[in-house]
């Protein structure tokens, strides 16, 4: 970024802030965000609490209406608002390009059809705060041709701002429980026990919070209302569940990941009850089961989506060991004619999503580098193995009947395209495992016996200093000087998980200064 650039995102920025609101300031803004994205046009998508869509009210060139588009991936902000993720896009006619983002993903044409512009080039970043989604941030037709990833740095530069300035504005809270610190209900101190027990004894905190403090169901729901953005709904006895909302849908799968659809037709547009609207691994799973037009989403308690879904009570952690799992396949497979393989088999769909999970967990436990399925050869069965300290030993083994929903499961989880099987595919996964983020790199490979897969789980954590490496203090002197000339190759070799990109990441946090300018490339 120039000197120049740095000093109009400052001036952005200083008219943001001093401005009421952001309607007052946008007209005088537009001119100024156009030229630091070097865009054509912007449009600025917003979603309050109680939309059921995203709302353009802030674009450049508008006649005074809103636009209103569907959180879901028939277009591009829709995508980015379903998904969380960001796109740059060459030619958004180009259905070749929309596909290979996401397969159901494309560009409505009919805005560029009325007004005669021509829509080429495309940047659009989720505006979240935190984990919260606030809108979308979308420019149009870069004036160097294609949008880059220096304008990505820009753009997401710019939703952070304006995700602070709009969580103002909308009320946003900080976390799903500030608002009852806000008005008193709970003080700090209270709240920070309950989230230490919470986690030493399993259990819920906002049942701990409801059991124990004197909060109540609806003061808990405006809570999580005011975090979350979205319209809070409890459990009501006399409502039902249109049946042909679950149909086809494995209700034990619905318990463990805590959602249910809960009005509405996915010929159009489906209400769907959900524990943390944040998640965009979910909010895409939610899409790829219920296939529907569009999507509304509200918060609501974790015991009342199991109510919804007739359990009474909440679901811990899967006690069961990976060979139970295993077992259950086992006991109910079936024989599988090979011409007849394409569907998977779906009455064991909660055991293979448990399955999975334990196999990225215990593989975590024991502090694997890697995790492999590999298929048998004819109907043998598949064989998960896993690196740890360089070295490749067997973990299990998958019935041959269910590896390919086991392969399903893992591709949906990653955002790839589970009916192409002839291709690599390369995606990422972001689980959690005691409220921590743990990230894994997949990639698949066909192969003559079928999907192979790779799993590499990645280190969550912040960077080390170069100080804590446990450097010789020779060493540690010779590698700063080394890291210190312009130029020049710096090669790093050793085997799997002996610290090669924990060193390296330590090396750029030692040389990032506000005077350097760093790109790096996988």
């Amino acid at each position: 970024m120039t000197i120049g650039q740095s000093q109009s995102l400052a001036g952005v920025m200083s008219m943001m802030h001093q401005a009421e609101t952001f309607e007052d300031v946008f007209e005088h803004l537009e001119p100024k965000l156009c030229a630091y994205l070097e865009c054509e046009r912007i449009s600025i998508y917003v979603r309050g609490r109680a939309d059921r869509e995203i709302v353009a009210k802030f674009m450049s060139g508008s006649s005074g209406r809103e636009i209103r588009v569907p959180i879901n991936t028939n277009s591009v902000a829709g995508y980015v608002a379903m998904s969380h993720n960001s796109v740059l896009i060459a030619d958004a006619y180009n259905d070749g390009e929309l596909k290979a983002i996401d397969p159901k993903l494309s560009f409505n044409r009919s805005f560029d059809s009325k007004t005669g512009f021509r829509t080429k080039a495309i940047l659009a970043v989720p505006i979240k705060f935190k984990d919260v989604f606030l809108g979308v941030l979308q420019g149009i037709n870069c004036s160097r041709g294609e949008f880059s990833q220096e304008h990505l740095e820009r753009a997401n530069g710019l939703a952070c701002t304006l995700a602070q300035k709009f969580r103002y504005e909308l009320r946003g809270t900080r976390s799903p429980f500030d608002y009852l610190i806000m008005t008193k209900r709970l003080s700090a101190a209270v709240l920070k026990t309950i989230q230490q027990r919470a986690e030493s004894e399993g259990a819920s905190i906002p049942q701990l919070i409801l059991k124990e403090t004197g909060v109540t169901r609806a003061e808990l729901g405006e809570s999580f209302s005011r975090y979350y953005q979205v319209p809070f709904m409890e459990f009501d006895p006399h409502y039902t569940i249109p049946p042909e909302l679950l149909h086809g849908i494995n209700l034990k799968y619905l318990r463990d990941n805590r959602w249910v659809p809960i009005a509405g037709s996915v010929d159009d547009q489906v209400t769907v009850l959900v524990d943390d609207p944040t998640d965009p691994q979910k909010m895409m799973e939610i899409q790829h089961t219920l296939d529907a037009k569009s999507y509304v989403f509200h918060v609501g308690f974790a015991d009342d989506i199991l109510k919804f879904l007739g359990a009474g009570q909440d679901i811990g952690e899967s006690s069961s060991n990976l060979q139970e799992l295993v077992g259950k396949l086992q006991a109910e497979s079936v024989e599988v004619v090979e011409d007849e393989f394409e569907d998977e088999p779906a009455e064991d769909e909660a055991v293979v999503i448990q399955l999975v999970n334990k196999i990225i967990i215990d593989s975590y436990k024991e502090r694997a580098s890697d995790i492999h399925i590999e298929p048998g050869k004819g109907k043998q069965n598949a064989t998960v193995r896993i690196r740890v300290d360089g070295v490749c030993r067997a973990s299990l083994s998958i019935p041959f009947s269910h590896v390919r929903a086991v392969v399903s499961r893992i591709k949906i989880i990653s955002g790839l395209d589970i009916s192409e099987r002839r291709k690599p595919q390369d995606g990422k996964a972001v689980v959690k495992y005691k409220g921590q983020p743990l990230e894994l790199r997949v990639a698949t490979v066909p192969t003559v016996n079928g999907e192979s897969i790779v799993m590499r789980i990645l280190a969550s954590s912040e960077p080390l200093p170069l100080e804590k490496l446990n450097f010789s203090e020779r060493n540690l002197r010779e590698l700063e000087n080394i890291i210190t000339v312009p130029h020049g190759v710096f090669l790093v070799v050793g085997p799997t998980g002996s610290g090669k990109t924990t060193t390296l990441h330590a090396i750029l946090g030692h040389i990032n200064t506000p005077d350097r300018k760093i790109w790096t490339a996988e």
